[in-house]
Protein backbone atom coordinates (compact mmCIF):
# COMPACT_ATOMS: atom_id res chain seq x y z
CA UNK A 1 0.00 0.00 0.00
CA UNK A 2 2.70 2.49 0.67
CA UNK A 3 4.71 1.73 -2.36
CA UNK A 4 1.85 2.67 -4.08
CA UNK A 5 1.00 5.56 -2.63
CA UNK A 6 4.70 6.63 -3.32
CA UNK A 7 4.48 5.48 -6.94
CA UNK A 8 0.93 7.52 -7.71
CA UNK A 9 2.06 10.41 -5.53
CA UNK A 10 5.58 11.21 -7.94
CA UNK A 11 3.66 10.38 -10.70
CA UNK A 12 1.49 13.40 -10.29
CA UNK A 13 4.47 15.26 -8.98
CA UNK A 14 4.18 15.63 -5.48
CA UNK A 15 7.30 15.16 -3.02
CA UNK A 16 6.64 13.77 0.25
CA UNK A 17 7.38 15.47 3.49
CA UNK A 18 7.67 14.31 7.07
CA UNK A 19 6.82 16.07 9.73
CA UNK A 20 6.68 14.71 13.83
CA UNK A 21 4.17 11.77 14.32
CA UNK A 22 2.73 13.43 17.41
CA UNK A 23 1.41 16.66 15.42
CA UNK A 24 -1.75 15.13 14.33
CA UNK A 25 -3.11 14.91 18.38
CA UNK A 26 -3.24 18.60 18.39
CA UNK A 27 -5.81 20.62 17.26
CA UNK A 28 -4.83 21.21 14.17
CA UNK A 29 -3.92 18.15 13.01
CA UNK A 30 -2.12 16.72 9.86
CA UNK A 31 -2.55 19.57 7.49
CA UNK A 32 -1.78 21.67 9.81
CA UNK A 33 1.03 20.06 9.98
CA UNK A 34 2.06 20.19 6.72
CA UNK A 35 1.30 24.03 6.69
CA UNK A 36 3.50 24.72 9.07
CA UNK A 37 6.23 22.81 7.18
CA UNK A 38 5.00 24.54 3.79
CA UNK A 39 6.51 27.52 5.48
CA UNK A 40 9.02 26.24 7.78
CA UNK A 41 11.16 25.02 4.72
CA UNK A 42 10.54 27.88 2.77
CA UNK A 43 8.43 26.65 0.29
CA UNK A 44 6.27 29.05 -0.65
CA UNK A 45 8.53 30.56 -3.40
CA UNK A 46 8.38 29.42 -6.87
CA UNK A 47 6.95 27.19 -8.03
CA UNK A 48 4.23 27.05 -7.18
CA UNK A 49 2.21 25.54 -6.14
CA UNK A 50 3.96 23.02 -3.68
CA UNK A 51 2.64 19.61 -4.36
CA UNK A 52 3.20 17.69 -1.02
CA UNK A 53 2.22 13.91 0.22
CA UNK A 54 3.07 12.22 3.17
CA UNK A 55 2.61 8.37 4.63
CA UNK A 56 3.04 8.69 8.37
CA UNK A 57 1.70 6.68 11.55
CA UNK A 58 -0.84 9.15 13.26
CA UNK A 59 -0.90 8.76 17.37
CA UNK A 60 -4.64 9.22 18.09
CA UNK A 61 -5.98 9.08 21.85
CA UNK A 62 -7.98 5.92 20.56
CA UNK A 63 -5.95 3.77 18.24
CA UNK A 64 -2.81 4.52 16.43
CA UNK A 65 -3.10 4.27 12.48
CA UNK A 66 -0.95 5.05 9.70
CA UNK A 67 -2.10 7.75 6.66
CA UNK A 68 -1.85 8.77 3.59
CA UNK A 69 -2.37 12.41 2.73
CA UNK A 70 -1.97 14.95 0.03
CA UNK A 71 -1.52 18.79 0.47
CA UNK A 72 -1.40 21.20 -2.41
CA UNK A 73 -0.56 24.94 -1.09
CA UNK A 74 -0.37 28.16 -2.62
CA UNK A 75 -3.03 28.05 -5.44
CA UNK A 76 -6.71 27.99 -4.91
CA UNK A 77 -7.76 26.20 -8.72
CA UNK A 78 -10.78 23.89 -9.75
CA UNK A 79 -8.17 22.14 -11.70
CA UNK A 80 -5.93 21.58 -8.72
CA UNK A 81 -8.97 20.43 -6.62
CA UNK A 82 -10.01 17.67 -9.08
CA UNK A 83 -6.32 16.45 -9.49
CA UNK A 84 -5.64 15.77 -6.04
CA UNK A 85 -9.87 14.21 -5.49
CA UNK A 86 -8.06 12.04 -8.47
CA UNK A 87 -4.98 11.23 -7.14
CA UNK A 88 -7.04 9.87 -4.22
CA UNK A 89 -9.74 7.62 -6.66
CA UNK A 90 -6.47 6.81 -8.58
CA UNK A 91 -5.00 5.04 -5.76
CA UNK A 92 -7.66 2.69 -4.33
CA UNK A 93 -8.40 1.82 -8.10
CA UNK A 94 -4.51 1.12 -7.75
CA UNK A 95 -5.39 -1.59 -5.01
CA UNK A 96 -8.48 -2.61 -7.08
CA UNK A 97 -10.67 -2.20 -3.84
CA UNK A 98 -14.35 -2.99 -4.70
CA UNK A 99 -17.28 -0.90 -3.80
CA UNK A 100 -15.60 3.04 -3.01
CA UNK A 101 -17.91 5.45 -4.04
CA UNK A 102 -16.86 9.57 -4.33
CA UNK A 103 -19.33 11.82 -2.66
CA UNK A 104 -18.28 15.20 -3.87
CA UNK A 105 -19.55 18.59 -2.63
CA UNK A 106 -18.47 22.07 -4.32
CA UNK A 107 -19.40 24.74 -6.71
CA UNK A 108 -20.47 23.55 -10.24
CA UNK A 109 -16.91 24.64 -11.62
CA UNK A 110 -15.06 21.36 -10.48
CA UNK A 111 -17.63 18.96 -12.20
CA UNK A 112 -16.84 19.21 -15.56
CA UNK A 113 -12.83 18.96 -14.44
CA UNK A 114 -13.40 15.78 -12.85
CA UNK A 115 -15.77 14.15 -15.68
CA UNK A 116 -12.99 14.64 -17.77
CA UNK A 117 -10.75 12.55 -15.73
CA UNK A 118 -13.50 10.02 -16.00
CA UNK A 119 -14.26 9.75 -12.26
CA UNK A 120 -17.73 8.20 -11.01
CA UNK A 121 -18.91 10.22 -8.08
CA UNK A 122 -22.68 11.96 -6.54
CA UNK A 123 -22.49 15.50 -6.16
CA UNK A 124 -23.96 18.00 -3.92
CA UNK A 125 -23.62 21.62 -4.83
CA UNK A 126 -22.09 23.41 -1.76
CA UNK A 127 -19.43 26.80 -1.35
CA UNK A 128 -16.90 24.58 0.64
CA UNK A 129 -15.35 21.95 -1.37
CA UNK A 130 -15.30 18.40 0.37
CA UNK A 131 -15.20 14.77 -0.52
CA UNK A 132 -15.05 11.43 0.40
CA UNK A 133 -13.87 8.39 -0.16
CA UNK A 134 -16.52 5.69 1.02
CA UNK A 135 -16.34 1.46 1.02
CA UNK A 136 -19.84 -0.16 0.53
CA UNK A 137 -22.02 2.97 1.02
CA UNK A 138 -20.90 3.53 5.00
CA UNK A 139 -17.54 2.85 5.71
CA UNK A 140 -15.27 6.10 5.02
CA UNK A 141 -11.94 5.79 4.02
CA UNK A 142 -10.75 8.65 3.13
CA UNK A 143 -11.96 12.54 3.35
CA UNK A 144 -10.45 15.93 2.08
CA UNK A 145 -11.85 19.35 1.63
CA UNK A 146 -10.10 22.85 0.78
CA UNK A 147 -9.12 24.61 3.74
CA UNK A 148 -7.74 27.96 2.55
CA UNK A 149 -7.70 29.54 6.09
CA UNK A 150 -5.94 27.18 7.71
CA UNK A 151 -2.65 29.21 7.74
CA UNK A 152 -3.84 32.44 8.45
CA UNK A 153 -5.84 29.86 11.66
CA UNK A 154 -2.45 28.93 12.63
CA UNK A 155 -0.50 32.45 12.34
CA UNK A 156 1.51 32.42 8.96
CA UNK A 157 0.06 34.59 6.12
CA UNK A 158 -3.09 33.39 3.91
CA UNK A 159 -2.24 30.60 1.56
CA UNK A 160 -4.93 28.38 -0.13
CA UNK A 161 -4.48 24.75 0.36
CA UNK A 162 -6.32 21.41 -0.34
CA UNK A 163 -5.53 17.96 0.41
CA UNK A 164 -7.19 14.16 1.63
CA UNK A 165 -5.98 11.94 4.24
CA UNK A 166 -6.46 8.29 4.07
CA UNK A 167 -6.88 5.57 6.73
CA UNK A 168 -4.53 3.10 5.51
CA UNK A 169 -5.60 0.93 8.49
CA UNK A 170 -9.03 0.54 7.18
CA UNK A 171 -7.79 0.46 3.89
CA UNK A 172 -6.18 -2.53 4.85
CA UNK A 173 -9.15 -3.93 6.77
CA UNK A 174 -10.98 -3.76 3.24
CA UNK A 175 -8.30 -5.23 1.33
CA UNK A 176 -8.34 -8.11 3.69
CA UNK A 177 -11.69 -8.87 3.70
CA UNK A 178 -11.69 -8.69 -0.25
CA UNK A 179 -8.74 -10.45 -0.95
CA UNK A 180 -7.25 -12.48 1.67
CA UNK A 181 -3.60 -13.46 1.53
CA UNK A 182 -1.93 -16.03 2.38
CA UNK A 183 2.17 -16.15 4.01
CA UNK A 184 4.32 -16.08 0.77
CA UNK A 185 5.70 -19.43 0.90
CA UNK A 186 9.63 -20.55 1.24
CA UNK A 187 11.80 -21.80 -1.05
CA UNK A 188 13.70 -24.05 0.33
CA UNK A 189 12.55 -25.98 4.48
CA UNK A 190 15.96 -27.15 5.97
CA UNK A 191 15.97 -29.95 8.69
CA UNK A 192 18.56 -30.99 10.62
CA UNK A 193 18.05 -34.52 11.66
CA UNK A 194 20.47 -34.56 14.84
CA UNK A 195 20.63 -32.18 17.11
CA UNK A 196 24.52 -32.10 16.67
CA UNK A 197 24.38 -31.21 12.94
CA UNK A 198 22.47 -27.87 13.05
CA UNK A 199 25.38 -25.94 13.28
CA UNK A 200 26.22 -27.75 10.16
CA UNK A 201 22.58 -26.67 8.78
CA UNK A 202 22.70 -23.23 9.60
CA UNK A 203 25.90 -22.77 7.34
CA UNK A 204 23.79 -24.77 4.51
CA UNK A 205 21.05 -22.13 5.11
CA UNK A 206 23.27 -19.20 5.06
CA UNK A 207 24.56 -20.53 2.07
CA UNK A 208 21.56 -20.42 0.35
CA UNK A 209 20.20 -17.58 1.44
CA UNK A 210 23.31 -15.35 0.20
CA UNK A 211 21.97 -17.32 -3.25
CA UNK A 212 18.54 -15.50 -3.00
CA UNK A 213 16.50 -18.44 -1.88
CA UNK A 214 13.99 -17.89 0.56
CA UNK A 215 14.85 -20.60 3.19
CA UNK A 216 12.63 -21.60 6.53
CA UNK A 217 15.06 -23.47 9.27
CA UNK A 218 12.98 -25.97 11.05
CA UNK A 219 12.88 -25.13 15.13
CA UNK A 220 11.04 -28.39 15.75
CA UNK A 221 12.39 -31.67 17.77
CA UNK A 222 9.94 -34.12 16.35
CA UNK A 223 9.98 -37.44 14.17
CA UNK A 224 12.14 -36.46 10.41
CA UNK A 225 8.99 -37.51 9.15
CA UNK A 226 6.69 -34.65 10.95
CA UNK A 227 9.18 -31.93 9.91
CA UNK A 228 8.87 -33.45 6.36
CA UNK A 229 5.21 -32.56 6.40
CA UNK A 230 5.92 -29.62 7.78
CA UNK A 231 8.00 -28.60 4.45
CA UNK A 232 5.20 -29.45 2.51
CA UNK A 233 2.32 -27.75 4.48
CA UNK A 234 4.38 -24.75 3.81
CA UNK A 235 4.37 -24.64 0.19
CA UNK A 236 8.30 -24.89 0.00
CA UNK A 237 9.34 -27.00 -3.10
CA UNK A 238 12.22 -28.22 -1.57
CA UNK A 239 13.63 -29.42 1.87
CA UNK A 240 17.15 -29.52 2.51
CA UNK A 241 18.11 -32.55 4.85
CA UNK A 242 21.12 -33.35 6.89
CA UNK A 243 22.54 -35.33 9.92
CA UNK A 244 25.84 -36.30 11.16
CA UNK A 245 26.48 -39.04 9.25
CA UNK A 246 26.19 -36.47 6.03
CA UNK A 247 27.75 -33.61 7.99
CA UNK A 248 31.03 -35.97 8.30
CA UNK A 249 31.15 -35.77 4.79
CA UNK A 250 30.02 -32.67 3.71
CA UNK A 251 26.79 -33.73 2.11
CA UNK A 252 23.31 -32.96 2.19
CA UNK A 253 19.87 -34.60 0.58
CA UNK A 254 18.28 -32.26 -1.76
CA UNK A 255 14.24 -33.72 -1.48
CA UNK A 256 11.73 -33.03 -4.30
CA UNK A 257 8.63 -32.59 -2.16
CA UNK A 258 6.51 -32.53 -5.01
CA UNK A 259 7.83 -35.40 -6.57
CA UNK A 260 9.04 -36.68 -3.66
CA UNK A 261 12.82 -37.91 -4.63
CA UNK A 262 16.33 -37.26 -3.32
CA UNK A 263 19.21 -37.14 -4.68
CA UNK A 264 22.59 -36.04 -2.25
CA UNK A 265 24.92 -33.38 -2.98
CA UNK A 266 28.12 -32.13 -1.59
CA UNK A 267 28.14 -29.12 0.13
CA UNK A 268 29.48 -27.26 -2.69
CA UNK A 269 26.50 -28.73 -4.67
CA UNK A 270 23.91 -27.55 -3.03
CA UNK A 271 22.67 -24.34 -4.73
CA UNK A 272 23.08 -26.19 -7.65
CA UNK A 273 21.13 -29.13 -6.45
CA UNK A 274 18.31 -27.01 -5.40
CA UNK A 275 18.47 -24.81 -9.07
CA UNK A 276 17.24 -27.87 -10.55
CA UNK A 277 14.66 -28.97 -8.59
CA UNK A 278 13.15 -25.58 -9.55
CA UNK A 279 14.49 -25.97 -13.58
CA UNK A 280 12.46 -29.08 -13.57
CA UNK A 281 9.55 -27.86 -11.77
CA UNK A 282 9.93 -24.83 -14.31
CA UNK A 283 10.26 -27.31 -17.39
CA UNK A 284 7.06 -29.41 -16.02
CA UNK A 285 4.62 -26.26 -15.84
CA UNK A 286 5.69 -25.29 -19.77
Amino acid sequence: MRTAAASLAERFGYRRVDTPVLAATVRDGRSGAIVRAYFAGGLEGPPAPARLYYLEPIARPDRDTWQFGVEVIGVSSSDIDAEVIELGWRWFEALSIAGITLQVASPPALMSSLRTCALAFSHSEEAKLSFTYTLDGSIVLAAGDRHDGLAADLGFPPAPAVGFAIDMNKTADALRQQRPTQPSSPDVYAIAVEESSRSYMHRLVAGLRQRGYRVIFDANRNSLESRLDSARRSGARVAVVAGAVLESRGQAIVRDLSERADVTVFEAELAEGVRQVFARAHHHSD
